[in-house]
């Protein structure tokens, strides 16, 4: 696969994520990857793809090929997209296609963490915007949400 690419645009929130840990014990997400992946996803649930435009920079496909699930993910989130199985055929068609599909989506997610962030600005390190936002937009349970005690139905 190809390299993966990202646009420079987000190297303070990457940084930010990825690289500041939070109050001097870990960071948020612990690589790269880890965040574009986490992007990957939310760009794909929000149907949010952004354009990856220059200046760039690069995540090495080395990384990424050899991670099992994340390359998971990126079939999924390709196949999801074209909702065509010849995508994950081999050959270099479908990788520029597969690593295309990846890269617009973590691009869309990095936006949509930005606004996050931007919504609450006294978050320094970014984890109380990242959970806040998704209790608000309906990815976690609110705080106080008790679970649900019903029982299920087959």
């Amino acid at each position: 696969m190809r390299t993966i690419r990202r646009s420079k645009k987000y190297d303070d929130l990457v940084s930010r994520l990825a690289e500041k840990p939070v109050n001097d014990q870990q960071k948020i997400f612990p690589t790269y990857k880890a965040l574009m992946c986490f992007a990957a996803c939310l760009g794909y649930d929000a149907g949010e793809e952004g354009d990856v435009s220059d200046p760039i920079d690069f995540v090495d496909s080395r990384v990424i090929e050899r991670d099992a699930d994340c390359m998971d993910l990126i079939y999924l989130i390709a196949l999801a997209k074209s909702r065509d199985a010849n995508i994950l055929k081999d050959g270099s068609e479908s990788e520029t296609q597969l690593a295309s599909a990846f890269e617009r989506f973590s691009e869309g997610g990095l936006g949509v963490l930005q606004k996050w962030m931007n919504e609450t600005p006294s978050d320094a390190y970014g984890h109380e915007a990242i959970i806040v936002a998704m209790q608000k937009y309906g990815y976690l349970p609110a705080p106080n949400a008790k679970a649900s005690q019903e029982e299920p139905t087959f």
